[in-house]
């Protein structure tokens, strides 16, 4: 499932702005030149989430003539999803969209399917309207019937995130979208798990056995039984690590030595360049894992990416862009970097311009 072309009309900085996608593709331009809001204008348009409205107040693109969002023309983004060679989607795409596809006047051999999200204000209900439809070639809203399956056409085209400041104790959370998923996955086979148990617990008591403060302090809680009548003996121990493989798993955490020393260090230790290859390197993980688990495999993930070259060497940003490349799936990509795009085809390449608004003050 490839995304062709974006249309985005009355979004934050962007009036009305049309790109041409490819495999990769990178947004180069001054700052608040549109870059970021184009990739959420991405992410909104396939939000998942039915009956919230993704679009917020500020969203709404305002000029000096506009006093409120409420008066605007309203947000609309198209997406244009197409065949990278003629009926490549006949069999699951065909079959379960048919009604969806279409043939664009420009090229009648590769097929389409046009997806516009949009939201403005409904003075009748006095709220901002939400919708996400299939629009035909003439980009007019398709039958209620087709629209039915949008949701599951949205399941095939996941998308993803990574902003410009990447938080490492988040990412590598075990309650993290990307890293959570992982350790959540980790399955330990039943033959071994009892062995490994036995080995933590053993673990434990010889660490606390090992110091004598510690010894002590089991002793005087032990008397616990005595106070509350509890029956039984070694009741009261201390958990020096987690003695539950689950648990264990769960405070998992990404090591790195960098050849000169010793010892491991906890990714955080590490500078910012080193936090942010990583964080970038896991997506990459995750999307070969996601890519296994699709439900179609016409289904194809779109990375959308900022400033992948923050805190980098010139020399690093170059082989990190060789290696997003390597990423199976479609990227939509920001950066200020020239070593990130030094090796790139130029082609895949879009230059964002501020386009600047003069007013004659009159006299």
């Amino acid at each position: 499932m490839f995304l062709k072309e974006i249309k985005v009309k009355n979004f934050r900085s962007l009036k009305d702005v049309s790109v041409l996608l490819d495999d990769q593709t990178v947004l180069i331009g001054e700052n608040n030149s549109g870059k970021t809001a184009l990739l959420d204008a991405v992410r909104f348009a396939l939000s998942k989430t039915t009956g919230r409205n993704p679009y917020d107040e500020y969203d709404y693109y305002m000029d000096q003539n506009l006093s409120s969002p409420k008066e605007s023309d309203g947000i609309s983004v198209i997406l244009r999803f197409e065949e990278k060679k003629a009926e490549e989607w006949d069999g699951y795409i065909m079959d379960t969209f048919g009604e969806a596809i279409q043939y664009m006047d420009d090229d009648d051999e590769k097929g389409s399917i046009i997806l516009r999200s949009y939201s403005v204000y409904n003075k009748a209900t006095g709220d901002f309207e939400y919708r996400t439809v299939f629009l035909n070639n003439q980009y007019e809203e398709l039958p209620a019937k087709i629209q039915n399956k949008l949701y599951s056409f949205l399941k095939l085209i996941p998308v993803f995130y990574l902003q410009a400041l990447r938080d490492i104790k988040e990412t590598f959370s075990s309650k993290s979208a990307l890293w959570g998923r992982f350790i959540k996955r980790a399955s330990i086979p039943a033959e071994s798990l009892k062995d490994i148990q036995e080995q933590i617990e053993s673990l434990n008591k010889s660490i606390i056995s090992g110091d004598e403060n510690l010894s002590k302090l089991v002793e005087a809680l032990d008397r616990i039984q005595k106070v509350l009548n509890f029956n039984g003996t070694d009741l009261v121990s201390i958990n020096a690590m987690p003695l539950k493989s689950w648990d264990l798993l769960s405070r998992a955490q990404v090591v790195l030595n960098n050849g000169d020393n010793s010892f491991n260090l906890p990714l955080e230790r590490h500078g910012q360049g080193t936090q942010s290859v990583t964080t970038i390197l896991l997506f990459r993980a995750y999307i070969e894992l996601l890519v296994k688990e699709l439900e179609s495999k016409e289904a194809a993930a779109i990375l959308t990416l900022e400033e992948p070259e923050a805190h980098l060497h010139p020399q690093a940003v170059r082989a990190l862009e060789k290696s997003l490349r390597e990423i199976p799936c479609q990227k939509i990509i920001t950066t200020h970097s020239p070593y990130f795009i030094q090796n790139m085809d130029l082609r895949n390449v879009r230059f964002m311009q501020k386009k600047r608004v003069f007013c004659s003050l009159g006299g």
